[in-house]
Order: structure tokens, then sequence, then C-alpha cells
């Protein structure tokens, strides 16, 4: 009896398959790593975090047509339609808004713009976690999952964490899942070039 593959189960296999380079969690963590620097002070870093944001995508298809295309193959992914993205980016923004929203207000604080400033690590991290929660359900990755999690939780701690500078508990989050990222994504790739030789290598290698 042949088994049915849903085109879900097609499409979640084959960006799982790109995914597993660890290029994205690379690139993201450079752009964590100029936030945390601009916050800090160094204010000029904005426009490298503009420049790597608008040209992300060409940046990271670069990448992979030199390090992941020719080991494992090229394959055009289908994309979510705009509207999709937008609505599921506006649940989580309106979601994590709320939810710092009910906290302040149940300490009658709701307009305490100190605070807001201080839970700044919370609202960001609860914004990541919708982001690698969107892309553990198109892949089906684990490590996404598990991104989801860490996120919001260092959001958390770092907005409990009473420091000197008004903003610098958003540069120490933006440092520490930066850090998180680099890990996992230098990780990633290394075991991928080890596990993924390039097609030619192994071409010659059986001539």
């Amino acid at each position: 009896m042949p088994t049915e593959i849903s085109l879900r189960e097609i499409e979640q296999s084959a960006f799982r398959e790109v995914q597993q380079d660890g290029l994205l969690e690379i690139l993201v963590s450079l752009i964590l790593f100029l936030a945390s620097g601009s916050v800090m002070g160094q204010a000029w870093l904005l426009i490298a975090i503009g420049v790597v944001v608008v040209f992300q995508a060409t940046i990271l298809e670069g990448l992979r047509r030199r390090i992941t295309y020719p080991r494992i193959g090229y394959a055009k992914l289908a994309e979510d339609p705009p509207g999709e993205t937008f609505k599921g980016m506006f649940i989580f923004v309106a979601a994590a808004i709320a939810t710092i929203a009910a906290g302040l207000f149940l300490f009658g604080e709701l307009f305490n713009i100190e605070l807001w400033i201080r839970w700044l690590p919370a609202f960001a991290g609860l914004m990541m976690a919708g982001a690698f929660l969107f892309l553990h359900r198109k892949s089906g990755r684990s490590p996404h999952l598990l991104l989801a999690i860490l996120a919001p939780a260092g959001g958390l701690a770092f907005s409990l964490l009473r420091i000197g500078s008004r903003y610098e508990n958003v540069g120490l989050f933006c440092l520490y899942l930066g850090g998180v990222l680099l890990i996992m994504g230098l990780a990633q790739l290394t075991w991928f070039l080890l596990t993924h030789p390039r097609a030619e290598l192994e071409a010659d290698h059986a001539d």
C-alpha cells in the first residue's frame, strides 16, 4: 500500500534540508551583536544593521550558493504569501505587547515609561520566540524549538536584572541570544561540512 506524503511534509523536508547548514543562525547572531553594540553606545552600528538586514536574503543566498547547494543540490523553496507572514508578525507583536501591558497593569504601572524600557528584553524575547516558532513550523527542526524557549527565558531574565544604564539590559540580551545563535550555528555548520562533502569531491573520489 503506497504511503501518502502531504505537500506540507515535502516542503518541510526541503526547508529542513537547507536550514541544517546553520548559516541563518550565524547571520542573525551578527545582527544581534551589532544591535548590542548600538544600544551600548556605538550608534553608528545602526547603519551596519540596516545594511545587513536589507541585504540579508542576498547575503544568505550567496553563502548557500558557495557552501550549501554544492553539497545538497539546489531547490527553490515555496514562500508564504506576504499576507500570511504579516498576519503572523502582527499577532506576535500584539501578543507580546499585551503580555507586558497586562503585567504592568496588575502592578498599577501601566504608564511607567521606565518600566516599559526595562521590559524591552522580554518584549524582544517574545518576538524572537515567534520568529523561531515560525521556522520550526517550516522545518520541524528541534534547534528552532529550543531557541523559541531560550529567547523569552533570556528576555525575562535580563528584564529582571537591575542595571545602571537604561538600555544596558537590552544590549546584554542581544549579546546573550547572539552568542547562543553563534554557537548553535557554528556547531550546525561544522557538522554539515563534515557530513556533506561537495558533490564534485565525491565524484573525483569515485573516479
